[in-house]
């Protein structure tokens, strides 16, 4: 049987979540701190690599997988 490794990750910070608001399913994209943060995580952390990606679809989610890898295809998994 085929070892299989699950990683997951949270997105990056948005405005929500700067302020300590909860904004259940409103679609956020990432704050410019979050962008920030993303990208000097990036430089000091290997992120490891993967078969497949996939994100819940939220603007957030599929802007933190574009920063951490970039040129990666990736699937939008709604639910």
């Amino acid at each position: 049987m085929k070892k299989l490794n699950l990683y997951l990750l949270r997105h990056g910070k948005t405005l929500a979540n700067e302020n300590k608001l909860y904004c259940g399913f409103t679609d956020l994209p990432l704050s410019e701190k979050g962008i920030e943060e993303l990208a000097l995580l990036k430089e000091k952390i290997i992120y490891p690599e993967a078969e497949k990606y996939f994100t819940s679809g939220a603007l957030r989610a599929n802007d933190t997988i574009g920063i951490l890898y970039e040129n990666k295809d990736f699937e939008e998994v709604k639910g």
